[in-house]
């Protein structure tokens, strides 16, 4: 059953990645259409570049990858007789379908991190980017941030028969609004519920602003950045953990 997976995994893997080069190369064009005029000034020496900037801006489009993919126990609905009759456990066909999984959204990850260095590359910008201090942890946290989403995908539509992948992409107007409302001005308890809440938002432990060459690395919970890094792997490990339980206990 790994063979359905890689196949489901490799072309959403392919049109995402379609997608991402069709971006960067209408990008390149605008570049290579755009002009600048000086007369008699000095234009600014442009700033500097942080690559964890790049590296969180990837960890989004990596975090779309995870929402696609986070349904694929749910997807496998239909054909649980024929994989259920297979010599192999029902927890090892899901834990191969997570491994398959989570490396191609490591894969997008990367590509992405890729397409942001070739259009600094195409801007003769290249020289401008940074390696800051920020760059290892915003990678980890921005991955995990993806990873903790796709945990909690498969835990949501793993006991489902179908529409996973719908349940998948309603979690994105889900936790945009618990993020908006966790910094509303709302009655004590109210606030408190949200904060709650927002314990599972995987948005709440990772957002980014970069501001004179610095990345801020912004949170609704008052954790270090090792912390919230620990708690996001945490919580996706916990979500496929959930999802495996309730996916081998599916009527078939």
């Amino acid at each position: 059953m790994i063979y359905v997976e890689f196949w489901r995994a490799r072309n959403v893997l392919m049109w995402y990645a379609v997608g991402l080069l069709a971006i960067v190369a209408l990008i390149v064009i605008s570049m290579g259409h755009a002009t600048v005029e000086v007369n008699d000034t000095k234009v600014a020496a442009p700033e500097l570049i942080p690559l964890s900037l790049l590296l969180g801006l990837a960890a989004y489009a990596a975090t779309i990858m995870a929402t696609i993919l986070g349904s694929s126990l749910s997807c496998l609905s239909d054909q649980l007789p024929n994989a259920w009759t297979k010599p192999e456990s029902r927890e090892r066909i899901a834990l191969s379908f997570f491994v398959v999984d989570v490396a191609a959204i490591v894969l997008l990850f990367v590509l992405a991190v890729g397409c942001g260095l070739f259009v600094l590359l195409q801007a003769h910008m290249f020289a401008h980017l940074s390696l800051d201090a920020q760059a290892l942890p915003v990678g980890l946290l921005g991955l995990g941030m993806a990873l903790m989403w796709y945990g909690l995908a498969q835990a949501a539509t793993a006991w489902r028969h179908g529409r996973g992948g719908m349940i998948a992409g309603l979690s994105w107007p889900a936790f945009l609004v618990l993020l908006v409302l966790a910094s509303a001005p709302l009655p004590a308890l109210l606030h408190g519920i949200v904060i709650a809440l927002n314990v599972l938002n995987p948005l709440a432990y990772f957002g980014i602003s970069s501001h004179n060459g610095n990345v801020d690395v912004e949170s609704v919970f008052p954790f270090s950045l090792n912390g919230r890094i620990a708690i996001v792997y945490a919580l996706g490990l916990a979500g496929c953990a959930l999802a495996v339980f309730g996916w081998k206990r599916l009527e078939v």
